[in-house]
């Protein structure tokens, strides 16, 4: 066996490389516009604009790649406007009813975007989509919210949200010792929905010379 490595018979190659570097430059620049109007005191209506400018360079190489090959770059230069709109209506001196919609962003992080393999800790492979693009989420919240004391909030709250071009995780063929890799992809829409429920409660309630000072935060 010596001597057929000698002879370069056989050899062997490091898989990977200690220099293996790469980079990721991203500029979010942003103006943001608002409108607060009170047409009485128990109306409070916030119209909002955001519009903002996403620049993102990545600069990558594979991990095969030696240390002088030149790097590959992904460019992204993005503009998006994003609107929102917040109403608070006091129906009495301790209710209120707060309806909020806007329109956000959710960007994929490097790994789902660059365009690589690599193994992760549980010796998956996993590669990234550069076709992948970001996600355009439209929410809705309806909260009502009762005040039963100074110090104490009680609120249940219902929100929705649909998302477009959802971030998606799933499975393509490899050559790997299980056949399959991770990868990303953009699915054509998602929809979440909930209830939320909080309370603020001051355990004055239960004992006022011991407790008084003392309140507890429940979120569901």
């Amino acid at each position: 066996m010596t001597n057929q490595h000698k002879n370069g018979i056989f050899y062997y190659r490091e898989g990977s490389t200690s220099v293996y570097r790469n980079n990721i430059y991203q500029f979010v620049n942003a103006g943001y516009l608002s409108l607060n109007y009170k047409p009485n005191d128990t109306w409070d209506i916030l119209i909002g604009s955001r519009v903002e400018n996403n620049v993102n360079i990545t600069r990558f190489k594979e991990l095969s790649q030696s240390f002088n090959s030149s790097f590959s770059n992904l460019t992204k230069n993005q503009y998006y406007i994003l609107p929102s709109l917040s109403v608070k209506k006091e129906l009495n001196r301790k209710s209120n009813l707060i309806f909020t919609t806007s329109k956000t962003i959710t960007r994929p992080i490097l790994i789902e975007y660059m365009p690589i393999t690599y193994i992760n800790p549980n010796n998956e492979n996993i590669l990234g989509n550069p076709k992948l693009q970001n996600s355009e989420n439209y929410n809705i919240d309806l909260k009502y919210e009762i005040f039963p004391s100074k110090n104490e909030m009680f609120a249940i709250g219902f929100f929705g949200k649909r998302i477009l071009n959802a971030i998606e995780k799933s499975y393509t063929a490899s050559a790997n010792s299980d056949g399959q890799t991770i990868t990303f992809f953009n699915a054509k829409q998602a929809d979440v929905a909930g209830i939320e429920l909080e309370g603020i409660i001051n355990l004055k309630r239960l004992s006022y010379y011991y407790l008084s000072q003392i309140s507890i935060l429940i979120i569901i």
